[in-house]
């Protein structure tokens, strides 16, 4: 299903909207990937849409969590809709707007003396991991910023969810990505009935692993994992991180969808 609204708003940010296929979120659910900003809402069409608004069900934001709460996004949702036509389904965008300007009100820069220098720098490459980890799953390029490593492998074929989580058991074996300091996780596997079971986990990397998913579902890859380990070297980069797990999960995704 597609989300209503969403044909103008993908048009200037593809892939800003994909559907959810969790089972821990009502039918018709979304996921809303702000642009440029460190915020996920999810929410869902009530049945009697658009007689009725639509409904947040949950936020993530690893910035301004006070301000993004998913009552605040709601609030948000509710004076939006009153100023729109629901039968234009412009709101999805004006939605998109009003979130952008308040995640600017709340911006705050990061304080440098919550940095922990003392920290060593964990200096890691793709050839330093085993050969048992770089012949199953495509891996990116490192990308390193004031001495954090990021570093994405994404993985094909994984046929169950027993199969994924053995697969990412096998990862964390691996005696440099066992030093990371988080590893963000996503998969979409099909099931036996041809369902879609969609799994993420943020590893204390708020809103990571939701946008690894959001990854999956946008380049609509099944029966792949996708990980992005974080060597963390003591100093705090603040929403670029998004960026740069971004930028390495799109490279070893591609990689793996090519093979």
């Amino acid at each position: 299903m597609t989300a209503p609204g969403t044909t103008t708003l993908n048009s200037v940010y593809p892939h800003a909207v994909v559907p959810l296929r969790d089972p821990g979120f009502p039918s018709a659910s979304f996921q809303l990937l702000v642009p440029d900003r460190d915020l996920i809402v999810r929410y869902h069409l009530p049945a009697s849409y658009p007689a009725v608004p639509p409904v947040v069900d949950a936020t993530e934001t690893g910035t301004h969590e006070a301000a993004f709460s998913k009552e605040s996004a709601a609030a948000v949702l509710e004076s939006v809709w009153a100023f729109n036509d629901p039968a234009s389904e412009s709101w999805l965008p004006d939605f998109v707007a009003a979130l952008r300007s308040l995640y600017d009100d709340n911006s705050v820069e990061y304080d440098e003396d919550l940095n922990d220098l003392s920290r060593p720098e964990y200096i890691v490459d793709t050839a330093d991991l085993s050969p048992e980890v770089t012949t199953a799953w495509a891996t990116s390029r490192p990308l390193r910023d004031r001495r954090s490593t990021f570093i994405a492998l994404a993985r094909t074929g994984v046929a169950s969810v027993p199969d994924a989580d053995a697969a990412l058991r096998a990862l964390k074996a691996d005696s440099h990505v066992a030093q990371a300091e988080h590893m963000a996780v996503a998969y979409r596997i099909r099931d036996s009935e041809g369902g879609i079971i969609e799994f993420f986990d943020n590893d204390g990397e708020t809103a990571a692993g939701a946008r690894l998913l959001h990854s999956l579902i946008a380049a609509d890859a099944v029966n792949v994992v996708l990980a992005v380990p974080r060597w963390f070297g003591g100093i705090l980069l603040g929403p670029v991180r998004f960026d740069h797990i971004h930028e390495v999960s799109q490279e070893a995704l591609a990689k793996a969808l090519q093979n």
